[in-house]
């Protein structure tokens, strides 16, 4: 049989066809989760995703048998990696907080891929870092933790409770700010505050906060006049001799201080006078990205960054906040700690050694992402242990289905909680004969219902206008419980499912049992309106 040009053609065509689709599947199946982030390639956040998923099997097998990550872990051949000695633990149960994030776990190795590797750590996100410099300071983060523990306790540092009523702040200090080579500075601003990126409006660096939070500058021989009543406001008062940070910075000269003052420093005759030396600054940036978001997102969102010395959370005062997702500070050099987020994300938190004359640092950090996003369009998960039900129950999803749910992940311990209440009772008022169910889901930090009873009784009286919350209220139970995908626990088992670590959340799920929103409940019109065209589905099909 002979082929003719018509038939030569046909072959052609569908040869080509065929090739195009397979590549397709295959980019398909091999898409990134993320757009690239420092100039990264389709291949390298592909690397990413798959250490991530190893990484993950890792965590959950280790868990599921012993509670905790194993001394040492099987190091994967595909891709070539490296796995670490998981170091023992430094804190007690109630101190863990940021532990999992300075433990490195696993890593790609350098020489095999000479353009930049993922670090893997123990809370599940990942790293990348394009040098054998930047994975010594990955590796370096267990020293800064150590140390912290060993100066103050705890990598976070005490949290003390704020004195009963404490006088009104007097006096002042007078600070003399010097440049490094000891010579009077002038026009270095200080503030308790340092802002950086586009969700502040603030047009200077540092400042006091609110209205009249401008900053103070140093005259031409470099001395402030420091007013104690600009410094010492809440949450500053702590103690019976309270602290609180200074942030300094000369932006043409990049040059920052970060100093902690006590109230005691500050006199009547202001006599004494506080020589400080600003440093040449690091200009610590980076970007985000989330490899376990798929194709749901294209980035985190917003991004949200804390800087702190090493047990001093407390006092911290610098903060970067984007409306994309990077983050960016000016730091003087020695050990810092970030705490960074953005939306869909968990809190990452990242120990920096500051060397001086450093100058630039750039990170980007992989955040694990956030349980609600990954189940939006989902079945949402059932409610689980329980352990006591207030103004009717025990109910179930399934029980509900055919009517819209709000699930309001609450605790009495917890301010914008009990704020956002008056809004959930208008929208339980509005719309409980429609088909609405509101559950608010409080947290297991309480043992019995009685023991919620007696927290509600003086919020009624101070912030509901005597009203008690009239929907359905059920008790979370079964302690504190690890939510999957990370090493961050949630008190509570049906608040781990959801992987609750800001209250309130709210969240709205449809009819047919799905998850179909979180909601702002403090957004009245927004919420009325998610609220109503889930009803109207309800209506319609009657």
């Amino acid at each position: 049989m002979t082929l003719n040009r018509y038939h030569l053609w046909c072959f052609v065509v569908l040869a080509w066809t065929v090739a195009l689709a397979c590549f397709i599947s295959t980019a398909v199946a091999d898409a990134p989760v993320t757009q690239p982030a420092h100039g990264l390639d389709d291949a390298t956040l592909i690397r990413g995703q798959r250490l991530r998923e190893r990484l993950l099997d890792a965590m959950e097998s280790s868990y599921e048998n012993s509670g905790t990550w194993p001394p040492r872990l099987a190091a994967p051949t595909d891709p070539p990696s490296v796995i670490y000695v998981r170091p023992p633990p430094l804190m007690d149960d109630e101190q863990t907080s940021g532990i999992g994030s300075v433990t490195l776990v696993a890593h790609e190795r350098l020489e095999a891929y000479p353009d930049g590797v993922w670090v893997g750590y123990a809370d599940g996100h990942l790293e990348f870092v394009a040098s054998a410099a930047a994975l010594a300071e990955c590796a370096a983060q267990g020293t800064i933790v150590r140390e912290a523990i060993a100066r103050h306790g705890s990598v976070i540092g005490p949290r003390p409770k704020p004195a009963s009523a404490p006088p009104p702040a007097t006096g002042a200090l007078r600070l003399k700010l010097l440049d490094p080579d000891g010579k009077p500075l002038a026009g270095a601003l200080v503030g308790v505050f340092g802002y950086f990126g586009d969700r502040y409006p603030s047009e200077f660096p540092t400042g006091f906060g609110g209205e009249d939070g401008a900053p103070l500058a140093s005259d031409a021989g470099g001395d402030v006049r420091l007013p104690a009543e600009k410094v010492f406001r809440p949450p500053y008062r702590f103690g019976d001799d309270p602290s609180a940070s200074l942030y300094i910075v000369h932006e043409s000269r990049r040059l920052a201080a970060m100093e902690v003052v006590g109230r005691s420093e500050f006199k009547s005759d202001e006599g004494a006078v506080r020589e400080i030396r600003l440093q040449p600054a690091c200009r610590v940036s980076g970007e985000l990205v989330s490899l376990g978001l798929a194709s749901r997102v294209t980035d985190p969102g917003r991004a949200h960054a804390l800087f702190f010395q090493p047990g001093k959370f407390q006092l911290r005062s610098v903060a970067s906040g984007f409306t994309s997702p990077q983050f960016a500070a000016l730091l003087p050099p020695g050990d810092h700690l970030m705490s960074v987020h953005a939306a869909d994300g968990h809190d990452v938190m990242r120990c920096l050694r500051i060397e001086p004359g450093r100058r630039e640092m750039r990170l980007l950090i992989d955040l694990p992402p956030k349980i609600i996003p990954q189940l939006i369009g989902q079945p949402a998960p059932e409610l689980r242990q329980i352990k006591g039900w207030k103004n009717g129950g025990p109910v179930t999803l399934a029980d509900l289905r055919g009517k819209v749910v709000l699930l309001d992940f609450w605790g009495t311990w917890c301010g914008p909680c009990i704020g956002a209440m008056p809004d959930l009772m208008k929208l339980h008022d509005a719309y409980k004969d429609r088909g609405l169910v509101i559950i608010a889901v409080h947290d297991d930090s309480v043992a019995t219902l009685e023991e919620m009873e007696r927290q509600l009784e003086p919020l009624r009286a101070e912030h509901w206008g005597g009203r008690d919350l009239p929907f359905l209220i059920a008790l979370d139970g079964g302690g504190e419980t690890r939510i999957r995908g990370t090493a961050a626990t949630a008190r509570g088992a049906t608040t781990a499912a959801y992987g609750i670590s800001q209250f309130p959340t709210m969240l709205l799920i449809g009819p047919d049992g799905t998850l179909v929103r979180s909601l702002d409940v403090h957004d009245n019109k927004r919420a009325a309106e998610e609220v109503e065209k889930l009803i109207k589905t309800i209506e319609r099909r009657d």
